[in-house]
């Protein structure tokens, strides 16, 4: 079953349920593959997932930083949705392993944060969170100066 089917599927069993925001969140991200389908570029269903998550969780922390609670708990639950639809994320623990080995088995220093960050997202892109790959790399790679 397509991604695609699955959100149409949660549509209707959110309507059934009267559930509003689940319904509202649902078609948002069917409106958000609907945009990439018409684009006419190639594009990968989980990849406009995470990206309207990116979306959600960047609003979450402007809303904060307002000091606007609850329009932040209100993006946060929307992205809780969200993320029912991504790929399992990987463990912190395992990002770790997979960033230092990455680092050990191409002598990286200090200044090769884009080629560990380039060589992880290349290979586990969907599945690993970019910000915390990124914190991994940036504090491994402080270590060896």
């Amino acid at each position: 079953m397509s991604l695609r089917d699955t959100l149409t599927e949660g549509v209707q069993r959110a309507m059934r349920g009267g559930d509003k925001e689940r319904l509202s969140v649902l078609r948002m991200l069917l409106s958000e593959l609907q945009v990439a389908e018409t684009s006419g570029r190639e594009f990968d269903e989980s990849a406009v997932v995470k990206s309207y998550a990116k979306k959600l969780r960047k609003t979450a922390d402007q809303y904060k930083e307002l000091n606007l609670p609850n329009e932040a708990r209100k993006a946060e639950a929307e992205l809780a949705i969200v993320e029912e639809f991504m790929p399992r994320q990987m463990e912190p623990s395992e990002v770790e392993g997979i960033v230092a080995r990455i680092i050990e088995e191409n002598d990286y220093g200090p200044r090769d944060l884009g080629r560990v960050m380039k060589a992880v997202m290349a290979a586990h892109g969907d599945r690993v969170d970019g910000r915390l790959v990124q914190e991994i790399a940036r504090n491994r790679l402080a270590g060896k100066d």
